[in-house]
């Protein structure tokens, strides 16, 4: 059993992410911060993980 998520707060995907049945990851607005984000949700996507995004409101 792999344990069910993980909240990645670093900038890159950490080697054993796919440990996790899921990760998240909370994105601020920051420029530099979305580069980051982009660039490993791409990365998700094309190594076939389902990618959702969810807008969050304060």
């Amino acid at each position: 059993d792999s344990p069910m998520a993980m909240l990645n707060l670093a900038p890159g995907i950490p080697e054993w992410f796919s440990r996790f049945a899921r990760v998240a990851e909370i994105i601020n607005q920051h420029q530099q911060v979305l580069v980051a984000k982009r660039e490993c949700w791409q990365t998700y996507k094309q190594r076939g993980y389902p990618v959702k995004a969810h807008q969050l409101r304060g």
